[in-house]
């Protein structure tokens, strides 16, 4: 008689009749997962919400690169239409357009830009002559040549067209900033304006003790065989008695120009050798010096230099003349500034043994001015 085994009884559900996974049974019983809090009537939480911290700043970040990016498009875009911009004007004072007075500013030491903003302003106003021209002159000089040229441009202007031209001068008006205005109908100077300076000097370097004494280096230059005066006040590295005669007489031959041109201007001056010789001396001197010299007429202001212009324009009492100003293109205003002449240097120092070169040739060559060097 066969004996049965008796049948264990199934423990109740639970989690401890849970089969272990790790145990490799198959088919076991495997309970529903336990009911959550909502099972109890709880509510179930939402997960937790992102801050969106991130997506802001990414969003801040490309609004801000948006603006700038916008704000350098418009600088370049004013600068680029500024630097190749034509000269313009401005109202000064609003007036009368058919009794137009036009300032013309020179402002800074007098160089090639300047001449590139006058001549030309110079050239249109002979198609379109206003009644008087005021030349604003605050300049301490520059360039002999230049300003021979704008002096020399003013005074055909005023031939041509027979528009009267009246020198304001501003804070200084020396040496070439004197020569341009030289030729004008009138001169007029602010109070503290310092004037003068008429003469004409050069300077220079003289590295000839460098080379020989420290460097141990013997400059050499040769001169054809039919000009052996060449070198003579044109030698970078050598300043002999001889250079320094021959630099005296250009010097003097410069002098001589200037002086004629301001007896051309100042004929009530000229007639008086001694007071001539005194105002011609080279010495800057006060507007109230200057005046009692015979170099300027009135002292005053821009308004009092506008108001003697619409008189020599003979414009009606009664009348507001209309003034503008003529303004200079940023290209010739950084070029008067900055002095830019010829392509720039590349980058380094020295870029190139031809560069350093030309650049002591430049240092050690002679350079003439009508300028004024305080302390000089």
């Amino acid at each position: 008689m066969s004996e049965t085994s008796p049948t264990p009884p199934k423990p109740p559900p639970g989690p401890s009749s849970a089969p272990n996974p790790s145990s490799g049974s198959r088919g076991g019983y495997i309970p529903p997962a336990p009911p959550g809090p909502a099972f109890y009537g709880m509510a179930q939480p939402a997960p937790p919400a992102r801050s969106g911290t991130f997506s802001r700043i990414v969003i801040y970040l490309l609004a801000v690169g948006l603006l700038v990016s916008i704000t350098i498009n418009v600088y370049l875009s004013l600068i680029v239409g500024a630097l190749t911009s034509d000269i313009r004007e401005t109202i000064h004072t609003r007036g009368d357009t058919k009794q137009r007075v036009v300032i013309i500013p020179v402002d800074g030491v007098i160089n090639a830009g300047v001449e590139e903003f006058v001549v030309p302003v110079l050239r249109r106003l002979k198609a379109d002559p206003p009644k008087a021209v005021v030349l604003r002159v605050d300049s301490p000089g520059g360039d002999p040549f230049v300003s021979d040229r704008i002096w020399n441009a003013l005074r055909n202007f005023r031939k041509e067209t027979g528009v009267p031209v009246v020198a304001s001068f501003g804070g200084m008006a020396a040496s070439g900033g004197y020569y341009i205005s030289a030729g004008s109908d009138l001169i007029i100077a602010e109070p503290s304006c310092i004037t003068g300076s008429i003469g004409v000097m050069s300077i220079r370097l003289n590295p000839e003790g460098l080379f020989r004494d420290i460097l141990k280096i013997e400059p050499y230059v040769q001169t054809s065989s039919d000009s052996p005066r060449k070198d003579v006040g044109n030698h970078p590295f050598r300043f002999s008695e001889d250079d320094r005669d021959a630099n005296q007489r250009l010097l003097d031959t410069l002098d001589a120009q200037f002086k004629h041109v301001v007896r051309q201007g100042r004929p009530d001056l000229a007639k008086h050798a001694e007071l001539f010789e005194a105002a011609t001396s080279g010495q800057a001197f006060s507007a109230q010096t200057a005046m009692d010299n015979g170099l300027i007429d009135v002292i005053g202001y821009l308004d009092d230099a506008i108001e003697k212009a619409a008189v020599l324009a003979e414009i009606p009492d009664d009348v507001e003349p209309h003034v503008v100003v003529v303004r200079r293109p940023v290209q010739s205003l950084l070029r008067s500034i900055i002095g830019v002449e010829g392509s720039a240097p590349s980058a380094g120092f020295p870029a190139s043994g031809h560069e350093l070169q030309e650049m002591l040739l430049e240092t050690a060559s002679w350079r003439f001015e009508y300028r004024w060097y305080p302390g000089l």
